[in-house]
């Protein structure tokens, strides 16, 4: 996919909230044109030079879908990003960045069974983040 970008979309309850939360968590603004709201639209926030996340508001997902598919309830879980950052340091900062802006630590950062530094938040939406000390290989 070399030369490609991806656009990661999720489906949140509120604009406001998931902007407030992922700001902090992730410590960037989200880009684009701004709404009425304040807020840009489509709500996004770069991940890196080729990925971006964008929120979008559960009926506004549903109307992408048309009817084929709903979102779920934020306590089905379909997909868990992971977050592979530096060291373990960064994991517990990371971890509590998210705690503090309002996420719910499922698993506490500490040495998993899989002999890996890791931690699991879920956002306010119930969208899971897996954060990795080190790498994936």
């Amino acid at each position: 996919m070399s030369g490609q970008t991806v656009a990661i979309a999720l489906p949140v309850a509120d604009r406001h909230r998931s902007a407030d939360f992922y700001r902090a968590f992730l410590e960037r603004d989200p880009y684009g044109a701004i709404a009425d709201d304040g807020l840009p639209e489509p709500l996004q926030f770069r991940i890196n030079a080729a990925t971006s996340m964008l929120l979008i508001p559960t009926g506004g997902f549903n109307w992408v879908l048309q009817d084929h598919r709903t979102v779920g309830a934020p306590t089905v879980v379909r997909t868990a990003f992971t977050w592979v950052l530096e060291d373990t340091d960064s994991v517990n900062r990371a971890a509590a960045r998210a705690a503090a802006a309002g996420a719910e630590t499922v698993i506490p950062p500490t040495t998993q069974p899989w002999q890996v530094f890791a931690g699991v938040i879920a956002d306010p939406d119930g969208h899971l983040w897996v954060l990795q000390a080190g790498s994936i290989s």
